[in-house]
């Protein structure tokens, strides 16, 4: 039988709408983010990319959003906040969730393997690999650990249903990469 051992905690926390398009999408986030630093998960319809925002720059080991027809989604996150943009119907939608500010919820974290193992360290991105998946590389922010697992780290916020009354996971964000 698996165990899980989450610690449920309490934290304010506000969700809001911003006019984002893919033409004015990275000034939007340089306005957003500022000098925070924060972690991209982008996906496009042809390749998943992790970069990072850091000194109001775009940093990808690749090229990405060049083609609005190829993008899906895409996160910006750091331990404060996240900007999620995605596609529907070919209209851009969004949503930025600010953590320590509005309604008050319960919360948990939650640490998500990432498949791989890591295998080369260039100073900027890790390469991680496995036979089963294609190499992928993720930014490196002060996230580097001892052990070789990478983690993606989830804040899940639990509401109540309006149907029956029983908690539910009302949202998530990314809140964090570690390596």
């Amino acid at each position: 039988m698996i165990e899980l051992n989450y610690s449920m905690s309490t934290i304010k926390s506000s969700v809001n709408n911003c006019n984002i398009d893919f033409f004015n999408m990275k000034t939007r986030i340089k306005e957003i983010f500022n000098e925070d630093t924060a972690y991209i998960l982008l996906k496009e319809s042809n390749e998943v990319s992790v970069g990072l925002y850091k000194d109001k720059d775009f940093i990808f080991k690749t090229e990405v959003l060049q083609n609005q027809d190829l993008f899906i989604d895409m996160r910006i996150f750091n331990n404060e906040k996240e900007l999620y943009i995605w596609k529907s119907k070919g209209d851009f939608k969004n949503r930025i969730r600010i953590d320590n500010e509005g309604k008050e919820y319960d919360f948990y974290d939650e640490e998500l393997l990432l498949w791989g193992n890591k295998i080369k360290n260039d100073g900027i991105f890790m390469e991680l690999e496995e036979e089963k998946i294609k190499k992928y590389h993720i930014p490196i922010n002060e996230n580097v650990t001892n052990d070789n697992e990478g983690k993606l780290v989830i804040r899940n916020y639990i509401g109540c249903s309006e149907e029956d009354g029983m908690a539910i996971i009302e949202d998530f964000r990314l809140l964090d990469i570690k390596l």
